[in-house]
């Protein structure tokens, strides 16, 4: 059949009649104008004026086996204003496009729009539709689309950006959205009713609560976003212009293991200086340096007749001295083993005068019991509960043998001056020189804490610190053989009224006041609550530590399209315990910092938020407690406003600008508002030369071995105390 068909053709191309001139392939072969068209099809069996072969069958013509139909503009997403174009092609099953093919238009679902003769779609509804093009009722073309006019809208009424919210653990995050849109609160999602209003519950934590809400329409990118921060605290501390009263703000924990180790008094080293790990210890070696003849007053200690007896010389010798906590204080026991009296003077018996000049040695033991009090002025104070003393062995080595044996005579005068004049002197040394003692060294130790300056030089664009702390004695507490807890009570004073940019409800507070957790096995414990840490950073940020001018500190690449910028900080920075599996014991929170960019030819600067988290760890050195902030923060930033097209800088970008121009000045404030001294404490003169005039220095040295912890609100230091005697 091919074979006659090409035949026929080559026939019809070399053969012609003589007696006919030459003519093109047919009348179709023809231009409009009469010119022959080489190109032109022509369906030569079916031209009159060709003779043929009819019994040649014509060829089959192409049929279409694949429509194609795109949109022009290609987009994701259309508006109902938009009108792109739709062409299509028809190809057969080689490949090859197919011309003058009659396709069927048409836009599904019914409604979503409509397409003219020249291809042009008009939408009618948002949503998912396509244009088709059918060659036949089987084979077509598609071309998906979806209309959205506009993307989801968000308009959060509550929180506020900022707020600060006490009582229930619960933020209640309130909203507009676009009706059928869906929204997320920190990825959860949230439901939507019909008109679009939604509210929802947030659990809250102690601290910065940073609330991502989003709408989406599961179609505009980016989605609508809101990114906020707000402070959550059980209870808050009220303020004052004049600063924070704190209540209970530290405790200090001295247990009876620190008070009485039954430890052996050391020995001097080389420079004279003795180093004691117990109280017990310190009064021993104290009492064996007093000076009993200047507690004698006059050492004419009897006048005759019969007996007239002047005291030369007291030796203490060695005392041992128990020490115990009760519940109502403390009680004392000292025994005096070998109290030397060199004596010196005359006896006067039957007209004859004997002479007591000698040494008697004295066993006695003294008790007291006081209690610790705290005084009117917040000053620890002591109130004498009882005492005795009891002569347990007297003893004498005189000169004359008479007076000797009078001595030993049970009942005799002169034993009962001597023993008199013994009971005196212990009665002395415990009941008035030691209460002394112990009310002058805790008002030693702790008198420095009354007032405790915080002052910070500024720096550059950064405001000065000036704050007043003060901790005074609120609730001593004795336990029976276990503890004694000091409770002091604290204020942050204002040495002038701030002028703060911000209201403030008051400090953030997050524990229950049951009160921290003590080591069992520690000698000393030292707890701060972490309200007076935050407290301190509170009236820090009152006086505007992180509201600076960041002008001056504009690399000179910046300052082309960045003219000004200013950071202030909206809410107070907070210290909190450090997420679970971080390596650090604290966390330093920053929410809420404005951060406005001034660019040239804007009406407005654009206006970032920021936020900061950095974890921190407490060193102790030298005595000094200070607060290190790591590198590098997590810092995030989000573009609150613009009156551009866009933002000058990107967020992710201007957060790598923070981190070098702006953190180090935040990082440095913050340390120097938390840099607090626990270093060595003297005791005064007068505490000691009431008891032992002989000694020149008392230094209590506290060391901190353990790791800090950080449990229910209180930041606990165990420490060990040493005192070193000079």
């Amino acid at each position: 059949m091919k074979t006659a068909y090409v035949l026929l053709l080559l026939a019809l191309c070399a053969c012609q009649d003589d007696t006919r001139p030459a003519t093109p392939a047919g009348p179709d072969a023809s231009a409009p104008d009469g010119s022959f068209d080489a190109h032109r099809q022509v369906d030569l069996l079916s031209e009159p004026d060709v003779q043929a072969n009819l019994d040649a069958e014509r060829p089959p013509a192409p049929e279409p086996a694949f429509v194609q139909l795109n949109l022009d503009p290609r987009q994701a997403t259309f508006s109902r204003d938009e009108h792109p174009t739709a062409t299509a092609l028809v190809f057969d099953r080689f490949g090859d496009t197919l011309n003058d093919v009659a396709l069927v238009w048409s836009v599904v679902p019914p409604g979503a729009g409509e397409i003219d003769a020249q291809g042009r779609v008009t939408f009618l509804a948002e949503g998912a539709g396509a244009v088709r093009a059918c060659a036949t009722p089987d084979l077509c073309g598609r071309a998906t689309f979806f209309v959205d006019d506009e993307g989801a809208t968000l308009v959060l009424t509550a929180p506020l950006p900022g707020a600060i919210l006490s009582g229930q653990p619960s933020i209640e995050v309130r909203g507009q959205t676009s009706s059928g849109a869906a929204v997320f609160v920190n990825d959860v999602a949230v439901p939507v009713a019909a008109d679009g209003s939604f509210v929802t519950a947030v659990p809250a934590v102690f601290g910065l609560n940073r609330l991502v809400t989003l709408a989406d329409d599961g179609v505009r990118r980016p989605t609508a976003i809101d990114v906020r921060e707000v402070l959550y605290a059980p209870r808050l501390l009220p303020v004052t212009p004049e600063g924070v009263d704190l209540g209970p703000a530290l405790i200090l924990r001295i247990a009876q293991r620190l008070l009485d180790a039954d430890a052996v008094p050391p020995e001097p080293n080389a420079d004279g200086r003795v180093l004691c790990t117990d109280v017990a210890s310190v009064i021993e070696l104290l009492l064996s340096r007093s000076e009993p003849m200047r507690l004698l007053g006059d050492p004419h200690v009897a006048t005759g007749p019969p007996v007239d007896l002047t005291l030369t010389d007291v030796e203490i010798g060695t005392p041992e001295v128990e020490l115990r906590f009760t519940d109502e204080g403390l009680e004392a026991f000292v025994r005096f083993g070998d109290l030397a009296l060199t004596t010196s003077g005359e006896m006067r018996l039957e007209g004859e005068t004997f002479s007591l000049d000698g040494v008697v040695t004295l066993g006695a033991t003294g008790y007291v019991s006081i209690a610790i009090e705290a005084g009117p002025d917040g000053t620890p104070g002591i109130r004498l509960l009882g005492a005795d003393v009891a002569v347990e062995s007297l003893s004498a080595n005189l000169v004359d043998s008479t007076a000797q044996a009078v001595f030993d005579t049970v009942g005799s005068i002169l034993r009962g001056v001597i023993e008199g004049v013994g009971r005196d002197l212990v009665v002395e040394l415990l009941h008035e020189r030691l209460p002394g003692f112990v009310e002058l060294g805790l008002g030693d130790t702790l008198g420095p804490l009354r007032d405790v300056p915080l002052d910070v030089e500024g720096q550059d664009s950064r405001p000065p610190i000036h704050l007043r702390l003060g901790f005074t004695v609120a609730g001593p507490a004795t336990t029976a053989d276990a503890a004694l807890t000091l409770s002091l009570a604290g204020e942050v004073k204002q040495p002038s009224p701030p002028l703060s940019l911000h209201e403030t409800p008051g400090v953030a507070v997050e524990d229950d006041d049951t009160g921290p957790s003590f080591p069992p096995d520690a000698a000393a414990t030292i707890a701060v609550r972490m309200s007076t840490l935050n407290a301190i950073l509170h009236e820090v940020w009152r006086q505007g530590a992180l509201t600076f001018d960041l002008t001056p500190s504009l690399p000179e690449s910046l300052r082309g399209f960045v003219s000004g910028a200013r950071l202030d900080a909206r809410l107070p920075p907070l210290v909190v315990g450090s997420p679970a599996g971080s390596q650090h014991l604290f966390e330093v929170q920053l929410g809420e910092v404005d951060l406005f960019a001034d660019v040239p030819g804007r009406a407005m600067p654009d206006h970032f938020v920021v936020s900061a988290r950095s974890g921190a760890s407490l060193s102790i050195v030298d005595g000094r407690v200070r607060f290190e902030l790591v590198e590098p923060p997590d810092l995030r930033v989000v573009l609150r406003e613009t009156s551009g097209d866009s933002a000058i800088l990107p967020p992710d970008a201007l957060a790598e600008l923070i981190a070098i121009l702006v953190w180090p000045q935040a990082r440095e404030a913050l340390g120097d508002a938390l840099d607090l001294s626990l270093g060595e404490i003297s005791l005064g003169l007068d505490a000691l030369q009431g008891l032992a005039p002989g000694v020149s220095s008392l230094r209590v040295l506290p060391t901190f071995p353990v790791p800090p912890r950080l449990r229910g609100g209180w930041l606990v230091l165990t420490a060990a105390v040493q005192a070193e005697l000079e």
